[in-house]
């Protein structure tokens, strides 16, 4: 929670917790910080009223974990802003972000 208010994010996946959803703490608090902050919570098991809560206090989402690379993929292509875009290297098949500076490290091995 100490690094919200220091610098802005592109997205925030935040973790509920237990079904005490310890992260609403930290997603009230983005809102309150961020004049449109992006937030998906994430949980291990789908929990009707963390998700209600979630949704009702600005997360863009509420999605059971684990979340694929290519989920994860898709969940920024869809939330962040575009100054890249995803492409395969055909030297050797790893997608990469160009245009992404914070996301430039490969992201998936090469399909076979």
């Amino acid at each position: 929670m100490q690094c919200l208010g220091n610098e802005p994010f592109d997205l925030i996946f935040l973790d509920q917790g237990s079904s005490k959803f310890e992260g609403l703490k930290v997603l009230e608090r983005a809102m309150e910080i961020e004049a449109e902050p992006r937030v998906l919570v994430t949980a291990r098991f789908y929990d009707p009223g963390c998700c209600f809560k979630a949704m009702h206090s600005g997360a863009l989402d509420y999605l059971e974990t684990p979340l694929t690379v290519m989920q994860i993929i898709g969940l920024l292509d869809m939330f962040v802003p575009r100054r890249g875009r995803l492409q395969r290297d055909p030297a050797n098949g790893m997608l990469r972000a160009t245009g992404r500076e914070e996301l430039s490290a490969d992201l998936i091995a090469p399909q076979h």
